[in-house]
């Protein structure tokens, strides 16, 4: 080593360069110098720069305030209270019990042996047990609120035109069934014509459709089929009730 700090290499030349270091000689740094050129502190096992100190480094990640076992950085979250969920919740339940209290304070018939199935009560007072049920899970899960980021805002009153055109559609069926249809021609074929145009409609407007034209078809025509015999035979064989233009 030379005065300047410089090793000499074997058959190096004696040419010296301003503030450069002789051709065939290396720099020589002190001792506490050479961790400089380690890089970036490692973890223990992990690669170079992820954050983690290993073993050997942990006095000088804690001189310098790093921490040795990072935890992930965590998404800042925030639970609201869904207004609009809480209110249908309400809405339904009072819906549902005094559908269900007027169900339960119709006559019976008992004292003339008719049977339980019979009862007028029977359907509205399992339709208003439903209700009220659905009515408080809604209230709760509102109640409750949802997770979501501190940023996200709610969509229910974001409509595009896909949606506005599924409403319309829906509202412009079940009119021209409970107004036009139900009542004037015979049960079955008008429910099993409400539930294919209903089917067909709703698959056809909606934009994430899967389904091709023919399989859709084919599908909604059973469907329609099966439900419209179904509540038929709820209705005539099992409560007893006489459908407007039963067949």
């Amino acid at each position: 080593m030379d005065a300047d700090g410089y090793v000499a290499h074997r058959g190096a030349g004696a040419r010296r360069d301003a503030g450069a270091p002789p051709r065939g000689q290396l720099p020589c740094l002190p001792r506490r110098d050479r961790g400089a050129r380690r890089g970036p502190v490692r973890r223990a096992g992990g690669r170079r720069g992820d954050g983690r100190a290993a073993h050997r480094d942990r006095p000088r990640a804690r001189a310098a305030g790093q921490p040795l076992h990072p935890r992930p950085r965590e998404r800042r979250m925030t639970r609201r209270t869904n207004t609009t969920d809480l209110v249908a919740g309400i809405v339904a339940t009072l819906i549902g019990t005094g559908a269900l209290a007027g169900a339960l304070a119709m006559p019976r018939f008992t004292e003339r042996g008719a049977s339980p199935f019979t009862m007028p009560g029977l359907t509205p007072a399992i339709i208003g047990a439903i209700v009220t049920a659905l009515g408080l899970l809604l209230m709760l899960r509102a109640w409750r609120g949802g997770t979501a980021d501190s940023g996200a805002e709610p969509t229910i009153t974001r409509w595009d035109a896909s949606s506005a055109r599924r409403m319309l559609f829906t509202v412009f069926v079940v009119v021209l069934y409970g107004v036009g249809l139900f009542g004037r021609l015979p049960f079955v074929p008008v429910t099993a014509l409400f539930i294919f145009l209903f089917t067909v409609g709703s698959e056809l407007l909606n934009e994430e459709r899967r389904l091709s034209l023919p399989a859709l078809v084919v599908r909604a025509l059973i469907l329609a089929l099966a439900g419209a015999f179904l509540v038929r035979f709820v209705f005539t064989d099992i409560f007893l009730v006489h459908l407007p233009g039963a067949l």
